[in-house]
């Protein structure tokens, strides 16, 4: 997880290379991922002072999940040292402030409410059904249950709920889509609409993107670090609290014999994770260790070497 400082040089950059604002946007909303969600908040510095200014009555769970206004540190959190903090609203409007733009109501106040934000419509240049959404970056809107959130093109969407996390146009909650006035001039937004992604090039089919969706929710409410689930053919899906979910598309290959094939995913996983890979990378090595197994009537893998994961392993 990148921290506040990490950002900050990468803002600077981005806007000295004078990229462009949807561009800039994209990438920051990326390098947040895993940033903690706190209630009310817009983008300070994730403390356990502005915690406990936030630690309303109505949301108890600011203080359950901050360490340091438990006794310990901020060592302990899951959410690392040195990052931001948000809620969903903060977290659109602090993507946007970052490129000189902003969401207010008439009188140039926060808006208090997403419904709020989306009708405050002097802040957008076009706004409808997500159904009509151009494929551009530009804010999303549940407004049956009040939460927001980017979408950065293609369908990915980012948006801030227990941290700052990826999601999908495919999920049915998105009901609005809104282009920010500033972001683009009325002619460089495309007639084209966003089609409903397909997760991975050759891994189509509604139960993988279901399963996506429910490990992206299983994480979020029950706190669980990682889930993986293996589907055959159709790959791996996976989630993490820290806001990496995805499909792993599984090699075509000759199958002799399955036997041991999970055995040497979960072994390739494993490692990955200890050597400092992603999930979604571990799950890589985990497909490609299980390919091997199941092209032969052997069960257990042939021997790899760690560099041709991209693992350094150093003996002395």
């Amino acid at each position: 997880m990148k921290t506040i400082t990490e950002v900050e040089a990468m803002k600077s950059q981005l806007t000295a290379l004078a990229t462009p604002k949807p561009e800039i946007i994209r990438r920051l909303a990326d390098a947040t991922l895993g940033w903690p969600y706190v209630f009310g908040a817009w983008g300070e510095p994730c403390t356990p002072a502005n915690r406990k200014r936030r630690a309303r009555s109505d949301h108890p769970t600011i203080k359950s999940r901050c360490p340091a206004l438990n006794g310990k540190s901020c060592a302990d959190c899951q959410w690392g040292i040195g990052v931001r903090q948000y809620d969903c609203r903060g977290y659109t409007r602090w993507l946007l402030q970052q490129v000189g733009l902003d969401i207010v109501n008439s009188k140039g106040q926060a808006c208090q409410t997403v419904t709020n934000q989306y009708n405050a419509k002097n802040n957008w240049i076009r706004r409808g059904p997500i159904k009509e959404m151009p494929n551009v970056v530009c804010c999303v809107f549940d407004l049956k249950n009040g939460h927001t959130g980017m979408h950065v093109g293609d369908g990915e969407i980012r948006h801030c709920s227990v941290n700052v996390q990826t999601g999908s146009t495919s999920q049915a909650r998105w009901t609005n889509y809104a282009i920010p006035k500033g972001l683009y001039r009325e002619e460089e937004i495309p007639m084209t609409q966003v089609l409903p992604p397909t997760l991975r090039q050759g891994m189509a089919g509604d139960n993988v993107k279901r399963m996506q969706e429910i490990l992206i929710d299983k994480v979020r409410l029950s706190g669980i670090p990682r889930i993986i689930v293996t589907m055959g053919e159709q790959g791996a899906v996976y989630a993490d609290i820290r806001g990496e979910s995805g499909v792993c598309p599984a090699l075509r290959v000759d199958v002799v014999d399955t036997t041991g094939a999970g055995d040497a995913f979960f072994a390739g996983v494993a490692i990955g994770l200890t050597y400092g890979k992603t999930v979604g990378e571990a799950c890589v090595i985990g497909t490609r260790l299980a390919a091997s197994v199941i092209t032969s009537r052997e069960n257990v893998c042939p021997r790899f070497r760690p560099e041709e994961f991209g693992i350094d392993v150093k003996t002395e």
